[in-house]
């Protein structure tokens, strides 16, 4: 039986597009050892998947260019001192990182920054492929395991999928509590991307937002977005957009890096304020979903606001 993370290039004679999926372990640097999972689609959004980093998207491409914001140090291992600041120590970007389950935003009440999940290791399922009107769609699945201590687990089903022809990504997470008890879940992804230049237009809901909404990124700063919410940077080449659902708090953060700054999108189900929502509770063997897609297309009309 062939393996479907060895496959080659598949025959157009047989399916309308090409893709591949590959697992690899990386050889040299601080990630050494780790595995990662590459997946590539004819036209569409190329992948670099972290199985030892909570099965988050490292780099992401489209049609030869990143989408995502990666810092000089590529990837990293995970961490097993996550206490404190210390996770910000093994942060270098990518498409994807996940944030929680347990806690997120700043150190407090015994948790470190941001949490655990982004350095749990994942038992991969594979990527399978199907056809849905003339395109092949590709999905790569996991499951994702956090323990809290004695009979207390978060798994997360997590499915990525990309597909030929379009560029888009999308994230499907099923979370489950499978301790005895109730788990108060927080969950947020910090999607991180190259910041707006000046002339670049940023919207939510069709809407221009305000230019200095990104300097007041630099200190975090929270958008009035509700759960299925649309927030689209647009550039001359461009046109990049970020769609959710089941998540309640939108916010920003921005820095200074020396291969050039970050945007970070953050999309939360509780407030990063201590005296904001607590987030949600999940009773013993309940299940729960949350989604986002990442769309990116050439840009076709003038970029309207500018955040010059």
């Amino acid at each position: 039986m062939a393996n479907p993370l060895n496959e080659s290039w598949k025959d157009t004679a047989q399916v309308p597009r090409s893709w591949e999926a590959r697992e690899s372990l990386v050889a040299n640097g601080s990630a050494t050892g780790c595995r990662q999972l590459e997946v590539r689609v004819e036209d569409g959004v190329d992948l670099r998947i972290l199985p030892d980093r909570g099965f988050d998207i490292g780099q992401a491409w489209w049609r030869g260019r990143p989408l995502g914001w990666v810092d000089a140090s590529r990837e990293r291992p995970p961490d097993p001192d996550l206490s404190g600041t210390e996770w910000i120590g093994s942060f270098s970007g990518g498409l994807l990182t996940t944030c929680g389950l347990r806690h997120i935003g700043q150190p407090r009440d015994g948790h470190g920054l941001h949490g655990k999940f982004s350095h749990q290791r994942a038992r991969m399922s594979g990527a399978a492929s199907r056809v849905v009107e003339g395109e092949t769609v590709v999905t790569a699945s996991a499951v994702v395991e956090e323990p809290g201590g004695f009979d207390a687990l978060f798994t997360v089903e997590r499915e990525i999928t990309t597909r030929t022809g379009v560029g888009q990504v999308e994230i499907s997470d099923f979370v489950t509590n499978q301790g005895a008890s109730p788990e108060l879940l927080k969950l947020l992804y910090h999607l991180n991307l190259p910041h707006p230049k000046v002339g670049d237009a940023l919207n939510l809901d069709g809407r221009p937002l305000d230019a200095d909404v990104l300097r007041l990124a630099l200190d975090t700063v929270e958008l009035p977005a509700s759960e299925e919410s649309r927030l689209e940077i647009v550039t001359a080449e461009r046109s990049l957009s970020i769609s959710w659902r089941r998540f309640s708090r939108l916010y920003l953060w921005a820095a200074p890096a020396a291969v050039g700054p970050v945007l970070a999108v953050e999309l939360a189900t509780a407030s990063l304020v201590p005296s904001g929502e607590s987030g949600l509770v999940l009773e013993p063997g309940e299940k729960t979903e949350f989604g986002l897609s990442v769309c990116v297309r050439e840009s076709q009309q003038p970029r309207g606001h500018s955040n010059g």
